[in-house]
């Protein structure tokens, strides 16, 4: 969840980029890496085949970054890998995003319901949102970025 809530503020907070050969199992991106990586962190894979998106860090060792849920992927092409740091408080923010979906997920903006003839009318002013985007634009607001960070990668450590 905390990938989607990053990209609907445009805003993964970058720290770090690599252009990587690495080779991709099914649980670790192998090394050597330029930068250095912490168990917990997040990291953004793009550009890979079957990879793509944010991913936490299970631990770092000698084998490379433990990640876990990974497609085994050694197409001797490059991708890049972000180090990210999102603030506690943006990651707390994503824990009562992902706790408002629980409670609030197969209802978002369903203000009545038919069943003969089916109907179904959306209504948000009800004081339920349609959904999290909607629930929490105010809260969301403060870490959003107007330009695409991934494609602005000039003020952060990069190695090619």
């Amino acid at each position: 969840m905390i990938g989607e809530v990053m990209k609907a503020c445009n805003n993964y907070f970058l720290i770090s980029h690599e252009n990587l050969l690495n080779e991709i199992t099914a649980t670790h991106i192998k090394g050597p890496f330029y930068d250095t990586y912490l168990q917990g962190q997040y990291v953004l894979i793009n550009d890979s085949r079957l990879n793509d998106g944010v991913h936490q860090i299970v631990s770092v060792s000698s084998n490379g970054l433990e990640l876990g849920g990974l497609l085994p992927e050694a197409t001797g092409e490059y991708f890049k890998l972000y180090g990210l740091a999102p603030s506690k408080e943006f990651r707390s923010l994503v824990t009562t995003i992902e706790n408002w979906v629980q409670t609030n997920g197969n209802k978002q903006g369903v203000a009545s319901e038919s069943i003969d003839d089916y109907s179904v009318s959306f209504d948000s002013s009800n004081g339920s949102p349609g959904d999290w985007k909607t629930a929490f634009n105010a809260q969301l607001n403060s870490y959003r970025k107007v330009f695409n960070t991934i494609r602005n990668v000039g003020n952060i450590r990069t190695k090619w």
